[in-house]
């Protein structure tokens, strides 16, 4: 079976009934590059045709020198820690045919009050290597060294707020971001509509007074008249002119249900007002989109700008909720500004992402790039704690030859062809664009509502023969492929609506990815909205989609991929092959 075999006797077992069998074992994880690697065989596909009714996984980890790191590239899981020796992961799905092993790291704490972790993947002779760099601060940074920083909230107050509850909700999950302000800590508090009105004028310490003076404001807002989203940010950076520090952080938590209608509606013009008025300032400016009918792209391009997030909370969402959790991931910096820089025998290239974010408490970053030279090399990570530069350095391995951690190269592929798509998204088309992701989704085998059009359209206009494609099976679906063909056009040129959320969130989900089950997830979230269910109602053109996406089987095996074209599998490669057309 591939596997250890256990061979067990039950008797008896009475009609209709049935009986548990428990196993317990013991093992020794085995221990590369400081990393502790936990592996639960998973895979049902080989024995088992039906999906299993559920499928769990708890793991609780505890070690005596601390924990540092822990990641799962196989799954999406929940990490609850404990203090600084224990934690909790958790995994659970529904109906699932899993055909993937259970994989987690582990690393032990050291000295450091950031660790690093490197895991790398090279086939011999390839010219290039993968690698996952994971960034994790230490407990005793996270809860001693959080960097004291100015935030200015800003809302909107416009009309179309009193929609549901949005401003109720929206309210509350202000006065849940004011009561968790830190000591130390500066804020503003600014209300838009038509006009815009700050209401201390200056940033001020998170005093008990102020707090209740801010609460009490925010408390007695209407919804009324338009949306000056110019106004509102130029207001919101306006203190930086009297900050002082110059490298203390300076964040803008931006909450919005609307397009500019007040001011300049250019997108670009008004981005680049902010960027003006940011000068060479850290400032970060977290977009929340609160329902369908917001401008995707312009909050998308502010968030990129200052190496930032977007949030999109859907109308069936608790508003509340979302931004109470999205403000506590962020409220806390512990490095800010970071920056790596890699010295020695290799090259690296095309991380993702490209730009760090800050780190903050409780989170830990995970880097992917490529390599070229192999050899040791020095990784240098640089910041700033409360306006005080601090660097930390360690020697990693970059070897020749690794093929141990075979969901590395597609782990990154994932995250390019989401950076490659939100730039064509935001940027504009370009044809070196276009083939780069053409190239990774056929290689790595990232089938994705935009991919799939952009492999079909190739592999079209190539005239590949129809035994050699990539999605073999709706080829000659014109429905499909035309439908395809509207998303992606929708992604690039529709900016608000329920498409556009879609298509924001499913590019998001794949620049972020954290293991490589993360493309049917950016799938699930670009059909159920761009298909217009945010509302919960169904709709058709979504569907030739999903059928064209869901119907192609892949298997990335050993660095490889294969795809089932009927009863034969087709090695990605065999269109690169002398001959193949």
């Amino acid at each position: 079976l591939g596997q250890g075999l256990f061979k067990v006797r039950i008797f008896p077992i009475e009609p209709r009934s049935e009986k548990r069998v428990k196993l317990k074992y013991t093992e020794i994880l085995p221990q590369e590059g400081g990393l502790l690697r936990y592996l639960y065989p998973l895979n049902t596909e080989k024995f088992s045709a039906r999906p299993l009714q559920s499928v769990s996984v708890r793991v609780d980890v505890e070690l005596p020198e601390g924990i540092r790191t822990i990641y799962s590239p196989s799954h999406e899981v929940e990490v609850k820690r404990h203090g600084p020796k224990k934690a909790v992961v958790g995994f659970e799905a529904k109906e699932v045919r899993p055909d993937t092993d259970f994989q987690l790291f582990v690393a032990p704490a050291t000295g450091s009050d950031v660790g690093v972790h490197v895991m790398t993947y090279r086939e011999p002779g390839e010219a290039e290597g993968s690698f996952l760099l994971v960034l994790s601060p230490s407990h005793e940074m996270a809860g001693e060294k959080v960097v004291r920083k100015d935030v200015v909230f800003v809302l909107d107050t416009s009309g179309s707020m009193a929609e549901g509850k949005k401003l109720v909700q929206a309210k509350k999950a202000l006065a849940f971001c004011l009561r968790n302000l830190n000591e130390g800590d500066r804020f503003e508090v600014v209300r838009f509509s038509t006009e815009t009105e700050p209401l201390f004028g200056k940033l001020v310490a998170p005093s008990e007074a102020n707090v209740e003076r801010a609460e009490s404001f925010v408390a007695g807002l209407k919804p009324i008249g338009g949306t000056a989203i110019e106004d509102a940010l130029l207001a919101a950076l306006e203190p930086l002119k009297a900050q002082g520090q110059k490298d203390r952080p300076y964040t803008v938590v931006f909450l919005t249900d609307g397009k500019p209608t007040v001011g300049s509606t250019n997108d670009d013009e008004i981005v680049s007002k902010a960027t003006r008025a940011m000068g060479e300032r850290a400032v970060r400016v977290f977009s929340v989109g609160i329902g369908t009918d917001v401008n995707t792209h312009l909050l998308d391009r502010l968030s990129e700008t200052t190496r930032a997030a977007s949030r999109y909370v859907l109308p069936e969402e608790d508003l509340e909720l979302a931004l109470s959790a999205f403000y506590a991931k962020i409220s806390q910096p512990v490095l800010a500004s970071p920056k790596l820089r890699f010295q020695g025998a290799v090259r690296v290239t095309k991380l993702a992402p490209p730009q760090l974010p800050d780190l903050f408490r409780g989170e830990q970053v995970v880097v992917l790039g490529r390599y070229s030279g192999s050899g040791d090399a020095a990784i240098t990570l640089a910041g700033t704690v409360n306006g005080a530069p601090r660097s930390f350095t360690w020697e990693a391995s970059f070897p020749a030859r690794a093929t141990g951690h075979t969901f590395v190269p597609r782990l990154w592929a994932t995250r390019r062809i989401g950076f490659l798509l939100d730039q064509i998204r935001l940027h504009g088309e370009s044809s070196e664009l276009r083939d780069e992701v053409t190239d990774l989704a056929r290689r790595y085998g990232i089938v994705t509502p935009y991919t799939a059009y952009l492999v079909l359209e190739d592999e079209s206009r190539r005239s590949v023969p129809v035994s050699q494609r990539t999605i073999q099976a709706p080829a000659g679906d014109g429905r499909a492929k035309a439908a395809a063909a509207e998303m992606y056009k929708g992604v690039r040129e529709t900016k608000s609506g329920a498409g556009a959320v879609g298509g924001a969130q499913a590019l998001d989900s794949l620049k972020r990815a954290q293991n490589a089950a993360a493309p049917s997830a950016s799938n699930e979230e670009a059909l159920r909205v761009e298909g217009g269910l945010a509302g919960g109602v169904e709709a058709g053109p979504a569907e030739p989609v999903r059928q064209l996406v869901n119907a192609q089987v892949s298997r990335f095996v050993n660095g490889r991929t294969f795809y089932q074209n009927g009863i034969a599998w087709i090695d990605a490669n065999v269109q690169a092959q002398k001959g193949a057309r």
